[in-house]
């Protein structure tokens, strides 16, 4: 069984979130953004938090960042971030003992069901982060969601749009 959890719908996700934070082998504190106040005055928990809504306060565009759990176990999460008004980039990281079952593209499969029902998203985006991670879309998972390689990036348009329906819309804007 597959599932998605938004870690901001409720106390009990974003502390599964902090605890697979913490376990994560390739994360570190220096990835928080730093805080520098008393560690006697708040937990470790809750200068996480902190961190993270002053984080999510900074963006200019909303996102959304998810755990992808297979059974009873947490296998990676999964971010999403519209980059402008109808595009959402999707980036996924699977724990390295859980890479290569086809996780990760289970975990796109899943947002994108979520991103294209809103008529707003005419595409998804996959970016190639290899340059600045050691996480990389491969284009053997890209191309078998249907994506095209654009520069950089992997770029799906939503299926449940037309394309004369997407140049309308676009023409309503300019």
């Amino acid at each position: 069984m597959f599932y998605l959890l938004d870690i901001e719908e409720n106390e009990k996700n974003f502390r599964l979130y902090f605890e697979f934070y913490k376990s994560h082998e390739e994360l570190n504190e220096n990835d928080i953004i730093p805080i520098l106040l008393n560690h006697d005055v708040l937990s470790s928990y809750e200068n996480f938090k902190l961190s993270y809504m002053i984080r999510k306060q900074a963006e200019e565009f909303p996102s959304t960042l998810y755990l992808f759990g297979v059974g009873t176990k947490i296998v990676g999460t999964v971010y999403v971030m519209q980059v402008d008004q109808h595009t959402a980039n999707i980036s996924c990281i699977i724990q390295q003992k859980y890479r290569k079952k086809g996780y990760g593209t289970r975990a796109i499969k899943e947002i994108e069901k979520l991103l294209f029902q809103n008529p707003e998203i005419y595409y998804a985006m996959l970016s190639d982060i290899s340059n600045l991670t050691h996480h990389t879309i491969t284009p053997k998972i890209a191309e078998s969601l249907g994506y095209k390689k654009w520069k950089s990036h992997y770029i799906k348009e939503n299926p449940n749009i037309t394309i004369d329906l997407t140049t309308e819309k676009f023409l309503r804007y300019k």
